[in-house]
């Protein structure tokens, strides 16, 4: 609930967003001057010093139908991450529905919707194998950028930050912040915790009249218990094993 005093920080864009705003109280005590890319930063060191973690998202983007109407797609991805070179990703919705596998040499991807495979050599981290399927495949995997592990050195903020204060996200207080320029908005909320996870994040595209935005909200699990043999594929009965052409081919 809203406190009685006045509260300077964006209420109608945050009430948009249904997200519950800290008193005046609270937000004068741990609020202090500070920059927005310095939280972010803060946040991509603390993730890309994770050696394993879990990750569940539900993701909703829009699309432009045929230049006339926009339309909205959800998915739920479930991530498991184990540094250098283990990764799963579990994506199902309303357009994708697949799997992707890295268990150190071999990369993966299969298609629950076609019941087809196909395989890759991977290289020798999760880092250089998703740079290669992006350049030479066009294969892209969601939540990327929180794969990597420097995403410090890949992401670092160009365009200016703004700070817009501190309020609670499912119960967990977050640092508000934003980055905008000419093409796209950036907004992003992260932990104000010890552990200064991103907790959702919206990117929109100022590139058209329509305006195009995604968004995420996360759930991180930093202590798995195990994750038995998420990282191996074995082909499910009657899947085919198809050939995966660079984009050249």
């Amino acid at each position: 609930m809203f406190c009685k005093r006045k509260v300077l920080i964006f209420v109608a864009t945050i009430s948009l967003f249904g997200i519950s705003m800290l008193n005046a109280k609270d937000v004068v005590a741990k609020t202090k001057p500070t920059y927005a890319s310095d939280i972010l930063m803060n946040s991509y060191r603390f993730i890309d010093s994770l050696k394993h973690f879990e990750i569940e998202a539900d993701s909703i983007s829009d699309d432009l139908y045929r230049n006339r109407v926009v339309t909205q797609w959800s998915h739920k991805i479930d991530i498991e991450v184990q540094r250098p070179s283990k990764l799963y990703v579990d994506i199902s919705g309303d357009v994708k529905n697949q799997e992707i596998y890295l268990n150190s040499s071999t990369f993966t991807i299969y298609s629950k919707k076609y019941n087809m495979y196909g395989e890759l050599k991977a290289k020798d981290s999760i880092d250089d194998t998703l740079d290669m399927l992006f350049d030479n495949y066009d294969i892209k995997a969601p939540l990327a950028n929180l794969l990597y592990s420097d995403i410090e050195k890949r992401l670092k903020p160009k365009s200016k930050g703004y700070y817009f204060g501190l309020v609670k996200l499912d119960g967990v207080l977050c640092d508000y912040i934003g980055f905008s320029n000419r093409y796209r908005e950036f907004q992003v909320w992260i932990e104000h915790t010890k552990t200064p996870l991103i907790r959702k994040f919206i990117i929109i595209d100022k590139t058209t009249k329509y305006r195009l935005r995604s968004q995420s909200v996360i759930k991180w699990n930093l202590n798995p218990f195990s994750f038995f043999d998420s990282f191996k594929f074995t082909p499910p009965s009657k899947s085919i094993k198809i050939d995966i052409l660079p984009l050249k081919d």
